[in-house]
C-alpha cells in the first residue's frame, strides 16, 4: 500500500499528502523555496472526518476544498457572469446550441488559464513524481523526467464526468443545486476510477490533462515537488505526526 495518497498543486508549489501529514512546499515572494507541514487529522474537526465517509456529501466538502484552494481561478467567473448581463447571454435558452457552445466557451477559457500559467508546469511535476513514486523508483530529476505528465488519479476525469450530466440535468432547471448535485455525483464516479467500464473518461481526461492542465516542468517545478514529498516520507518514515 502507498504512503503517499496523492497531490495538489497552486500557482507556487506542490503538496503531497498520506492519511496522516500534508506537506506543501512552495516559492514565497522572494522566490525562495519554504515548507509547510500540516497534520490532516489535527486540521480536521471530527465532522469532517464523517463526511468523508458518506457518498455524495463528501463531494460537497471537497468542492468546498477546490474552491478555496484554488480561489484564484474562481474569481474568473464573476466576470463571466457581467459578460452574460452585458450581451444579453443569460437569455439564452438552456437545452439550445448555443447555450451548450457558451458552456464549452467558459469550459475552454478556463483552461487556456490554466494551461499558460505556472499551475500547468507544477501540475505536471505532480503528477511525474507521483508517477515515479507509484514506480517504486528513487526520486531524482532524471527518473521523473521520463514519467508522463498523465495521471489516472487526476481530478481532470471529475471534470469530464461534469460535462457529460451537465447536459442531462439542464432538462431539470435545477440552479445552484444541478452544480452541487452533478459535482457530488462525478466525484462519487471518480473514485471508481479501477472500474475498466470507465476507460472511455480516463482516455478523455488524459487528452485534458495533457494538452491544457499540465506542461513538462522545469526542473525548478520538479525539485520543489522532490522536496516536497521526501519530507512527507521522512515524516512516515519516523512515524511523526506534524502538532
Amino acid at each position: 500500500m502507498s504512503i503517499v495518497i496523492g497531490g495538489t498543486v497552486t500557482d507556487k508549489g506542490i503538496a503531497f499528502w498520506s492519511e496522516k501529514n500534508s506537506v506543501y512546499a512552495y516559492l514565497d515572494k522572494d522566490n525562495n523555496i519554504k515548507i509547510k507541514t500540516t497534520n490532516i487529522f489535527k486540521k480536521e474537526h471530527k465532522i469532517l472526518k464523517v463526511l468523508d465517509k458518506i457518498p455524495f456529501i463528501r463531494g460537497i466538502k471537497v468542492l468546498m476544498e477546490v474552491i478555496i484552494q484554488h480561489w484564484k481561478i474562481f474569481l474568473i467567473l464573476p466576470i463571466f457572469f457581467y459578460i452574460n448581463d452585458i450581451l444579453g447571454l443569460k437569455d439564452i435558452p438552456i437545452n439550445s446550441l448555443n447555450y451548450y457552445l457558451l458552456e464549452f466557451g467558459i469550459f475552454f477559457i478556463v483552461l487556456l488559464f490554466i494551461r499558460f500559467s505556472s499551475i500547468s508546469k507544477f501540475h505536471g511535476a505532480e503528477h511525474k513524481i507521483y508517477n515515479t513514486y507509484l514506480k517504486n523508483l528513487p526520486l531524482t530529476i532524471d527518473n521523473i523526467k521520463k514519467e508522463s505528465t498523465i495521471s489516472i488519479n487526476c481530478g481532470a476525469n471529475i471534470i469530464i464526468y461534469m460535462i457529460i450530466l451537465d447536459v442531462i440535468f439542464n432538462y431539470f432547471g435545477l440552479g445552484i443545486w444541478r452544480i452541487l448535485l452533478n459535482f457530488t455525483i462525478s466525484y462519487e464516479l471518480f473514485r471508481l476510477y479501477n472500474y475498466k467500464i470507465l476507460f472511455i473518461f480516463r482516455y478523455i481526461s488524459g487528452l485534458i490533462q495533457k494538452y491544457f492542465t499540465t506542461s513538462q516542468p522545469t526542473e525548478k517545478e520538479i525539485k520543489i515537488g522532490i522536496i516536497a514529498i521526501e519530507k512527507l516520507l521522512k515524516l512516515e518514515e519516523n512515524q511523526q505526526v506534524v502538532f
